[in-house]
């Protein structure tokens, strides 16, 4: 799964807006590489919007089966500071 996660203050929200489509050109590059070409059922994609003063533009690349594990901790479910223990 790649998550795409860009923090940005609401007046600033241009670097993977779902409507320029800019952020297919991470995809394009890891196809190939991290994951097969070609193959529209390989890599899952989760575009996010985090409100913050500072822009910036988070990627992470991850086994599909660690995505609950990563959205729980991103959503303060977990009471740990770590996701395995």
């Amino acid at each position: 799964m790649l998550v795409i996660d860009e923090h940005s203050e609401v007046d600033g929200r241009r670097v993977f807006d779902q409507d320029n489509k800019g952020w297919k050109a991470v995809c394009n590059a890891l196809k190939g590489r991290a994951v097969p070409d070609d193959d529209q059922y390989t890599l899952a994609v989760s575009l996010l919007s985090t409100p913050s003063p500072e822009n910036v533009c988070h990627t992470t690349l991850m086994d599909l089966r660690d995505a609950s594990d990563f959205f729980a901790l991103h959503s303060g479910d977990y009471v740990s500071g770590s996701i395995y223990g």
